[in-house]
């Protein structure tokens, strides 16, 4: 809470501003500018006319009749300010080590043999306070794995499958897991990493050679072909023996889009290559705009086997036309037999792969080395809970509070625990970068009822009973806020010149926040034109509040 507030004034959606009249005449949830004898101002005074303003807005209540500001002098007023509603928010993002920008890579920390890492983080949020005061923090640790050569200096190793355990006892902890979500971040600096591929062995269902049932258009096309689309394209070449297939193309933007069979000719073999002279299209030249397409598919005994496997396994790869093959060893129309070859999606497991036609897949037992050299980086993205259900039964709960999170982390060699001061050498943490700070929404409908509630007290005396709308707490708390809306936000801030304290001798700081929805821009045009030009009397006057 803003405690520099004294008064908040919420205007009712519909309700006009008060331009004729006086407070008197004030309805409920309407809001008005006043002179120094109550009578509303419909245009911006000048410093004689009203050395002095209040604001007032009714409650409809007529025993408790309307609230006002004390007086607001000219030349006593410090700030004069407005904010536009955006509900947009953002949560707070930490990078440990790499933070995938390439050029950072050195940030990636250094993982050594046998040694143990831990990452500490300390959480900041409104609830948690109560329970975890003043702050939640949690550690996890991971130990590396073991070199051969363990005895001593042992050597670096591959960051990635530490930084995957972080993330995910970090997600499993019971705590955390309520406020940060961690995920790993990766890129290849050198070498590469083993492909896992699958084989299946089936017998031979005959030939390999048919007409085409489906191409894929390679992409070393040059520009500047005309736009349309071209129906039977005949071939100009072939790395195959395939005749009489025709082919439609699409061209959009200068550039081959899509390419399709026309007519399927015959004695075509899949991974057939065909070659089209740039003459071919509109606009195009040879052999500038030559391009070629590749044959995925065919209708032969083969084609249509491999067709069936695709469909059978397309959920387990990133593209069925290159990542579900023939075996060019494995398919000599020779042995009795073809070799169908897989390449999976990461994380798919040989044991999870279903038997085709009852013959069980295989993983291939020769992997190409693993030369593959990682940067290596944690994101921690905060996760805010927000909408905790308060009980109808406490007055003061609120279904809303500004409480995103904050966090801090630490992270680096440590032994197994999860204590900030068992880091040996605070000198050399790793490398923890935040990338976005946590930003607020600003004038939600939620939010707005909160501070209303929160600051509706300082809108009547102190002797007044009207607090609650809950008869047994003694009468009404009225609200004219609507969590369903966007608000925009005037605050004035000013001193209070009449002395206060035991002696007399300093005066209050004092503001006033009036919220009105988003949307009533002919309200906003009105309320703007008279502060405007009242305050720009002042000296604090720093500019007009247009919103």
């Amino acid at each position: 809470m803003n405690y520099n507030i004294k008064q908040m004034f919420v205007v009712k959606s519909g309700a006009s501003l008060l331009t004729s009249g006086n407070t008197s005449n004030l309805t409920q949830g309407q809001v008005g500018v006043f002179k120094g004898d109550y009578t509303a101002l419909s245009a911006a005074p000048t410093g004689l006319q009203a050395p002095y303003i209040l604001l007032g807005e009714g409650t409809g209540d007529s025993e408790v009749g309307s609230f006002k500001t004390s007086k607001i002098y000219l030349n006593k007023i410090t700030a004069w300010k407005g904010s536009k509603a955006d509900t947009t928010g953002k949560e707070q993002i930490t990078y440990i080590g790499w933070d995938e920008i390439t050029s950072n890579t050195c940030e990636s920390p250094t993982i050594k043999c046998d040694k143990s890492y831990t990452v500490i983080i300390r959480v900041f949020e409104h609830y948690l306070r109560s329970v975890w005061c003043p702050y939640l923090q949690e550690g996890v640790v991971v130990k590396s794995s073991c070199c051969s050569e363990c005895g001593g200096g042992c050597d670096n190793i591959n960051c990635s499958a530490v930084f995957e355990e972080f993330a995910s006892k970090i997600n499993a902890n019971p705590r955390l897991k309520k406020y940060v979500t961690a995920t790993v971040v990766k890129t290849l600096v050198s070498g590469s990493s083993p492909v896992t591929q699958f084989s299946l062995v089936l017998p031979d269902p005959g030939t390999n050679v048919g007409a085409i049932t489906d191409v894929n258009l390679n992409t070393n096309i040059a520009a500047g072909l005309t736009d349309g689309t071209y129906t039977a394209i005949t071939q100009s070449s072939t790395s195959g023996s395939g005749v009489s297939a025709t082919f439609n193309f699409t061209v959009a933007g200068g550039v081959l889009t899509s390419a399709s069979v026309n007519a399927g000719g015959s004695g075509y073999a899949i991974g057939e290559v065909i070659t089209f002279l740039g003459t071919k299209i509109t606009g195009g030249t040879t052999p500038a705009d030559d391009f070629t397409i590749t044959v995925t598919a065919t209708n032969s005994a083969e084609g249509n086997l491999l067709t069936a496997i695709r469909t059978t396994y397309a959920s387990l790869v990133a593209n069925v036309e290159t990542d579900i093959i023939y075996s060019p060893a494995g398919d000599s129309n020779s042995t009795g037999n073809v070799q169908i070859l897989m390449t999976p999606l990461a994380g798919v497991s040989i044991a999870s792969v279903e038997p085709y036609a009852g013959i069980a897949w295989i993983e291939n037992p020769c992997p190409a080395a693993d030369t593959a050299v990682y940067a290596c980086g944690l994101k921690i993205v905060g996760t805010t809970p927000d909408d905790f259900n308060a009980p109808d039964c406490i007055p003061d709960a609120v279904p809303y509070i500004a409480n995103k999170v904050r966090f801090k982390v630490y992270a680096g060699e440590a032994p197994s625990s999860s204590q900030l001061e068992d880091l040996p050498d605070f000198c050399n943490l790793w490398m923890v970068k935040n990338t976005q700070e946590v930003k607020y929404p600003i004038g939600e409908g939620k939010a707005i009822a909160e501070l209303e509630r929160n600051y509706a007290g300082y809108n009547q005396p102190a002797v007044s009973s009207h607090r609650y709308w809950i008869p047994y707490y003694n009468g009404d708390f009225i609200t004219f806020a609507d969590s369903t809306l966007q608000y925009d936000i005037y605050e004035l801030e000013y001193t209070d010149p009449s002395p206060v304290g035991f002696e007399h001798k300093t005066t209050d700081g004092m503001s006033i926040m009036v919220a009105v929805p988003s949307s009533m821009t002919a309200w906003k045009s009105s309320f703007e034109s008279i502060m405007n030009g009242w305050v720009a009397l002042s000296p604090a006057y720093q500019g007009p509040v247009v919103l």
